[in-house]
């Protein structure tokens, strides 16, 4: 299967359709694909999965190619390579005692590396939990999905060229415990004549818990979600033909109830909304149009236009405030309208036509051939337009296109962003029909620091380079010779490295001119670990996410397991240790001296509403989802090519761990994920998609304050990030940042938005680059009086703030914080000996490695 990923310019938006060809004998074939038009395709091979000893062939990577009306043709090989390293696992019960058969035969098992362009493997335990996944050397998430889990089981592992992985090698590489849930929400969704309405996505949260769940309803329109116990569920789901489903509230579930949960749902509490959207006076086919309560709320319905631009859109009746938004798949939206003056709606509303005349933004981005990963934006009061695609290069410039909409002369706003290399400086332009708009990055100043990841065992594949500094910075994927290329604005910055299962060194460096030869280094983290158990009030907690942190670049994390227990693979030495669970979180860290065994880690319960979205799309039609403060723009194809019903996920999500080299305002991370809600796949995610999908994130101006952001020049330098185990770290994807009102002073600005495009989903989050953690503080002294003890050390360079850690037991936890260079520790007890470590931290709460007790 082969799959060309869509162009900028006058392409419909029809998106990327497979094609498929039969090798022969000699399992090679040609091909030949027809394109719509001039510009830059990605273009794929997959093997389907229904073909015999496919699991054990990898899929080659993608290939970019280019045609013109001068060379209209292309070429493009494909090799597909045999796996030659296998995980072997199994899954168990919390107890370690097997499932029952039946359970396994509705689990998914699958490793996938979480980045652009990842490899992935998918298996089904056999009868006794065994299975086995195909795989190439790197880091991969092992993910156990099914209709019966609730949410997604996670777990790391690193693959290596060790004998343990050998495909002959049938001793147990992973074994990971499970507890699916017995008890359940169940129920009928139907008409109002009786009859059951099939494929309504059905989902469930609870209101001050972790508990939550998912289904689909069959063709009698019945349900049945498995959920663990609950006090107050709050049940909701969206049906293709009624929109969003009012959710109910106070469901309770428990050992001895599992309750009941029906929707009626009356065509006379449902009002129609119906029109046509044309563009340049000709009817638009395939355009995304939905409903949302709000300028940018919650989308209550949504529906694509038809062969003759025709829409309709069931919503409940009675809203108020609602909007009406249009969009061309994978380029932006080209229009918003209050509906009905924001006055309820109680009646079909007929005639509510779209039709807007649209130009091409030709941009000229100089130098040519020298930036990657370059996302653009266009925006104004009209609508906007994006594209992550460079349609042609040169030494002179880039090309990109992006189509927008006009009337009369609209004033537009291009705005973007490079990873490392941080925002485009925005450019503003009058738009009356298509138009050239150069932009030159010559003039901003930028230089490039490379150099080469060494690593005292195995490779530095899946390694990651950092950069952080008060002018900005990102990071990259070292390449398969361990060399490295950053492009940074002048000023000072950190820069370190990161892998799963590896420690990394940090380097302070000035760049002020071009920089070659830096070398990082990584240190496998062997010869001790972390283990114990994740509870609250003597409760294990299961699927919480645990890290350790050391401040000298080393970083291990996990996920707990049914019975609450973890391993965190560390070397030995002094380690920062967090965690969290979706309602539940570590009031303060601790400090562990590694090896620990035997390890309790208490959590605490915290209010949290996840403010769950899930809505059901058509795998190769795509769509809209949209929240409160979250969009998602799916393109035809990006989900596959086949008719088979996808759910969507978006939820707020507290599993949003610190970064080095960046500062995460978890505040605002987003969940989102995707998997199949029938068919053969039924309960299997979809990790990595077959085209970009986009992102967006919007910030209130409180929202920003509290997060220490204070200029529009700061606003301008956030990205959306994503959470990369493999990278321990996160990872910026280029976003374009849009002002609301666009020509917003800091006094004045009301909201930002982060719009980005990703190829796989994750958790997501907005991000800023800072410095890393200041140096451990040094001449730590402490003096014992009456009943206290005086500590007193030296400042370190670009600490605002000091940790204080108290011995307890074996562990150090968290005693309080101090801005001064010393500390007075009271209400002790005389002739007791007590034992401190400090630890420096600056702005951005990056952490340094603690003193020696």
């Amino acid at each position: 299967m082969a799959l060309p990923e869509g162009v900028e310019g006058e392409m419909g938006p029809g998106g990327p359709q497979p094609s498929f060809f039969q090798t022969n004998s000699n399992c090679t074939t040609s091909f030949a694909l027809a394109l719509s038009g001039p510009g830059t395709y990605r273009v794929e091979a997959h093997i389907p999965p229904f073909v015999s000893g496919a699991s054990q062939l990898l899929d080659p990577s993608s290939q970019t190619v280019t045609v013109s009306a001068g060379s209209p043709t292309a070429s493009a090989n494909f090799t597909f390579t045999e796996a030659d390293r296998r995980i072997r696992g199994r899954v168990v019960g919390a107890d370690g005692n097997p499932l029952s058969a039946i359970k396994y035969q509705e689990l998914w098992i699958i490793a996938f590396e979480p980045k652009a362009n990842g490899k992935s493997s998918a298996a089904r335990a056999n009868s006794q939990g065994y299975f086995d996944l195909y795989v190439t050397e790197g880091s991969y998430k092992i993910e156990i999905t099914g209709p019966m889990m609730p949410f997604p089981v996670q777990k790391d592992i690193l693959v290596d060229s060790s004998t343990e992985f050998d495909l002959t090698d049938e001793d147990l590489d992973i074994t990971i415990k499970l507890e699916p849930p017995t008890s359940y929400i169940e129920g009928y969704v139907r008409d109002g004549s009786g009859n059951g309405i099939a494929n309504v996505d059905i989902y469930c949260w609870c209101e001050g818990g972790p508990g939550g769940g998912h289904a689909f309803t069959d063709s009698q329109g019945y349900y049945k979600m498995y959920v663990p116990f609950c006090s107050n569920y709050h049940v909701g789901g969206f049906a293709r033909e009624y929109g969003e489903l009012s959710e109910k509230s106070n469901i309770a579930v428990t050992a001895s109830q599992n309750p009941i949960v029906n929707f009626i749902l009356e065509s006379t509490n449902f009002v129609t909304i119906s029109g046509q959207v044309t563009k340049n006076g000709s009817p638009q086919s395939n355009v995304d149009v939905w409903i949302t309560q709000g300028e940018f709320g919650k989308g209550v319905g949504w529906a694509r236009t038809d062969t003759s631009g025709n829409y309709s859109i069931k919503i409940r009746k009675g809203l108020s405030g609602l909007y009406l938004h249009a969009a061309i798949p994978g380029r932006g939206e080209i229009y918003k309208g209050i509906l009905n003056n924001g006055n309820a709606i109680n009646s079909d509303l007929s005639s509510q036509n779209i039709s807007r005349s649209t130009a091409i933004l030709e941009i000229h981005l100089k130098p040519g051939n020298t930036f990657h990963d370059v996302f653009i934006g266009a925006h104004s009061n009209l609508g906007h337009g994006f594209t992550d695609v460079r349609v042609s290069t040169s030494t002179s410039y880039d090309i990109y296109k992006i189509e927008v909409p006009f009337s009369g002369s609209t004033q537009y706003t291009i705005e973007g962003g490079i990873p490392t290399f941080g925002p485009i400086p925005a450019t503003t332009v009058t738009v009356s029909g298509s138009t050239i708009v150069e932009i030159d990055l010559t003039s901003v100043g930028y230089y490039t620091v490379s150099g080469t990841v060494t690593v005292d065992s195995g490779t530095s594949s899946d390694a990651f380079v950092w950069a952080g500094g008060p002018n900005g910075g990102g990071g990259t994927r070292v390449n398969p010779d361990g060399t490295f290329t950053l492009r940074l604005r002048p000023g000072e910055y950190d820069i370190g490295v990161g892998k799963a299962g590896y420690s990394g060194s940090v380097t302070s460096t000035t760049v002020n001119s071009d920089i070659s030869g830096l070398t990082l280094s990584l240190t496998r983290n062997t010869g001790a670990t972390i283990s114990g158990t994740v509870q609250y009030n003597s409760t294990p907690i299961a699927n919480a996410m645990v890290w350790a942190s050391n401040g000298q670049g080393g970083w291990a994390q996990t996920v707990s397991d049914a019975d609450g227990s973890f391993t965190l693979n560390v070397s030995s030495g002094d380690w920062k240790i967090e965690a969290v669970a979706e309602g539940y979180r570590l009031s303060a860290p601790l400090r562990i001296t590694a090896p620990a065994n035997g390890v309790t880690i208490n959590l605490s319960a915290v209010d949290f509403d996840p403010q769950r979205k899930e809505q059901s799309i058509r795998a190769s039609q795509g769509g809209v989802i949209q929240t409160t403060d979250t969009k998602i723009e799916i393109p035809n194809g990006a989900l596959g090519s086949e008719s088979t019903e996808v759910a969507i996920r978006v939820q707020n999500t507290m599993k949003a761990p610190e970064a080095q080299g960046a500062k995460i305002f978890s505040s605002k991370a987003k969940e989102i994920s995707a998997y199949y809600s029938s068919g053969d796949n039924q309960g299997r995610s979809i990790t990595n998609l077959n085209q970009s999908v986009d992102i967006e994130i919007k910030l209130t101006k409180s929202e920003l304050s509290a997060e220490g952001i204070s200029s529009i020049e700061q606003a301008r330098k956030l990205k959306i990030s994503y959470y990369d185990s493999t990278a321990n770290n996160w990872v910026e994807i280029p976003t374009a940042v849009t002002l609301t009102p666009s020509n917003a002073t800091w006094s004045t600005l009301q909201s930002i938005t982060l719009k980005a495009s990703t190829d796989h989903f994750s958790t997501f989050a907005p991000s800023e680059s800072v410095e890393g953690a200041p140096p451990t503080p040094t001449g730590l002294s402490a003096t014992a009086g009456d009943s206290q003890v005086t500590l007193s050390w030296n400042s370190s360079s670009g600490a605002t703030l000091y940790y204080i850690y108290r011995k307890s037991g074996s562990q150090y936890p968290f005693l309080a914080t101090t801005t001064n260079t010393s500390y007075t520790d009271t209400g002790l007890t005389n002739g007791t000996t007590y034992y401190y470590k400090v630890s420096a931290a600056n702005d951005a709460d990056q952490e340094s490695a603690a003193t020696d007790p």
